[in-house]
């Protein structure tokens, strides 16, 4: 029964993980992408101002 409990454990820790590790990328990359937007939106609006 204790090795049980213990797996089940060990399975929650590594969900968990799992999850946040997937939460942490996803939000790392919306990041970089409206990064990259704003700067290609600032570059084109400073462009066309100075044309």
């Amino acid at each position: 029964m204790v090795v049980v409990g213990v797996g089940v454990v060990v399975m929650a820790v590594v969900v968990v993980v799992v999850v946040v590790v997937v939460v942490v990328v996803v939000v790392v990359v919306l990041v970089v992408v409206v990064v990259v937007v704003l700067a290609v939106v600032v570059v084109v609006v400073l462009w066309w101002w100075w044309l």
